[in-house]
């Protein structure tokens, strides 16, 4: 008899904890048809890098908010820096065509058409590129060719 209850236990604890997993992992995937989703990123953007196919939808809104819409945390991604590794302002360096050319603030008024591609870089990433290094790093953009 004890060793019927030790064998049940054995094969059912096992089972139960397999569909308890596959319960939560259905509900926490969102399986359910009728909850609402939130607005998937198109395949042209990664945590890295955004395609100037992204910005096609929009292409008269400015650079800045269509970065900002695809990385909200652009000023302060989770690898940034807890301080400032030189005597820069901007948190975060531009840089288009291989040059600085300042902050987020530089890239405000700019039609996001005019990007080819926006790619992040690390502090790390950016001092061995430019030899600067901001405390969230670099947003790099390549200009559409005219």
């Amino acid at each position: 008899m004890d060793t019927l209850r030790t064998v049940r236990s054995l094969l059912v604890t096992p089972c139960i904890a397999a569909l308890m997993i596959v319960g939560c992992a259905r509900s926490y995937t969102g399986a359910s048809s009728n909850a609402p989703r939130a607005s998937i990123a198109p395949r042209s953007v990664s945590l890295r890098a955004i395609d100037g196919t992204a910005f096609a939808g929009e292409p008269d809104r400015p650079l800045l908010d269509m970065i900002q819409r695809y990385w909200p945390n652009v000023a302060s991604p989770p690898w940034a820096l807890s301080f400032t590794p030189t005597r820069e302002i901007d948190r975060v360096g531009v840089y288009a065509n291989g040059s600085l050319i300042g902050g987020l603030d530089a890239i405000r008024g700019i039609p996001a058409w005019r990007a080819a591609k926006v790619r992040r870089m690390t502090p790390s990433e950016e001092a061995m590129a430019f030899g600067r290094q901001h405390a969230a790093g670099a947003v790099v953009i390549d200009w559409v060719k005219d």
